[in-house]
């Protein structure tokens, strides 16, 4: 059932999509919490995009029969996005991490559904948490410890009165259990013996750790050959029997003999690729919107650059079916079709 009226506060939100708490077509529900001690309060976190301000929380102590908006966590010091938690080890508690717009990451908490507020974290330590990735979980353990879910998995440790701050999972293309996709879309915490376990769900599957989310201790939960990526693309060769595979975030892959290697670790977002038919060594590959260029068969390349003036995701090219010296892509931002002549070096 819809439990969110939009009246109130609320109705300054109004919009098709307005039928969750303060939730517009760029403000979008991120997190939910029912209170630890009283299953009538609940309490809603938003994320925001593409990088609006105004992402917040809002509060019912009535089962969501009437909601009110939190502040500080309100307005502009609030960029991207909102997420909350609450922890067996602070009863009653609301945790809500989050960055402002000056890029500083912070930790809130409140004990009386948003009367006070109180900053017990602050710090520019990079978690990549936002919009894309924006999970964060307490420690089960205690109040001081948690963990946030950006492109890798960082824990956050309070050692006296300052923070140790680490990432537990690794964005190495290489790097088992792991070495799939990294975004972290989800994070569930359970005691086990004492300590945290936690069973942490990304774009390349599911892992799992015992021990407090040391960095030795990650499982692959997957089970057998379940590690995921998104391939937008493959390509072959003419003259041997390589294929350069091109999975979105996870680095430019190439398979020589029995075994898959990472061809170009620099280039993280590999979209598309195309291999010259009169040479196995003159490659193509994006990087992002920007279109790279090999004469290693793809062990190595140089940007040529991003025609069109785009910076998005995906961009796809074409060679030429009957001169390989010209490559044709076109742009989302602009209506014209580029064509680039390789022995030139110009668009």
């Amino acid at each position: 059932n819809d439990i969110t009226p939009i009246s109130g506060p609320l109705s300054t939100l109004s919009s098709p999509y307005a039928n969750v708490a303060g939730i517009d077509r760029y403000h979008h529900l991120n997190d939910l919490e029912i209170d630890n001690q009283n299953n009538s309060i609940i309490y809603v976190s938003t994320s925001s995009y593409p990088h609006w301000t105004g992402s917040t929380v809002f509060c019912s102590v009535n089962s969501g029969a009437t909601w009110n908006q939190i502040t500080p966590l309100s307005g502009a010091n609030i960029f991207d996005a909102v997420a909350i938690d609450m922890t067996p080890s602070d009863l009653g508690t609301l945790y809500a991490y989050y960055q402002d717009n000056a890029n500083v990451y912070k930790l809130d908490k409140t004990s009386n559904q948003g009367t006070t507020c109180t900053n017990i974290y602050s710090s520019t330590y990079p978690t990549g948490f936002g919009f894309w990735t924006s999970v964060f979980e307490m420690s089960n353990q205690n109040m001081t410890d948690f963990y946030v879910g950006g492109l890798p998995l960082h824990k956050i440790v309070k050692v006296g009165v300052s923070y140790s701050e680490n990432a537990v999972t690794a964005s190495s293309p290489n790097q088992a259990p792991y070495n799939t996709h990294v975004d972290i879309r989800d994070i569930q915490i359970r005691t086990n013996a004492g300590k945290d376990e936690l069973i942490i769900g990304c774009d390349g599957g599911v892992i799992m750790n015992s021990n407090d989310g040391l960095a030795a201790n990650w499982l692959n939960i997957n089970g057998t050959g379940l590690n995921i990526s998104q391939f937008y693309c493959t390509s072959t060769f003419q003259k041997n029997n390589n294929i350069l595979a091109n999975p979105q975030d996870n680095w430019v892959k190439i398979k020589t003999g029995a075994g898959w290697n990472v061809a170009l670790p620099a280039q993280s977002e590999s979209c598309w690729s195309e291999v010259d038919y009169t040479n196995d060594l003159h490659v193509f590959y994006s990087e992002y919107s920007n279109i790279n260029e090999s004469f290693t068969g793809g062990n190595s390349g140089v940007q040529i650059g991003s025609p069109g003036g785009w910076n998005g995701l995906g961009r796809r090219f074409y060679l030429d079916r009957t001169n390989p010296d010209f490559l044709w892509t076109g742009s989302p931002s602009d209506p014209n079709l580029y064509r680039y002549t390789s022995s030139t070096n110009l668009w």
